[in-house]
């Protein structure tokens, strides 16, 4: 009996751990202010839960493809300006060419990636 329900439990969990996100590709121009796709020079990736609160990692790219930044969370995203931007945990900033350039913990701290 619990064999055949358990698949049941098992879609239920996941559906419902995924309700309510919603991953988002926001656009930036070189002073990391909010702008149209046809003047960005980054964009990020990042997941809003229904509230709009960031999870999990938020990933940062050149617009050419090339990882710009990756940090393990966010308390805040600014989406029209990336100032208000307050990430958390580890951040790491790439060159374009992919060579690391800074690596380190942040905790409440605004404007590092």
């Amino acid at each position: 009996m619990i064999i055949r329900i358990f698949p049941f439990i098992l879609v239920f969990l996941l559906t419902t751990t995924a309700f309510g996100q919603n991953k988002e590709k926001l656009y930036y121009n070189k002073d990391w202010k909010s702008c149209p796709k046809s003047e960005a020079e980054f964009y990020r990736l990042v997941t809003f839960d229904a509230k709009g609160n960031p999870l999990g990692k938020v990933y940062d790219y050149y617009i050419t493809g090339e990882l710009q930044g990756v940090a393990d969370g966010a308390l805040v995203i600014g989406r029209e300006d990336d100032r208000e931007t307050l990430f958390t945990g580890t951040v790491k900033t790439y060159h374009k060419n992919g060579c690391r350039v800074y690596k380190g913990q942040i905790a409440l701290r605004r404007n590092c990636v």
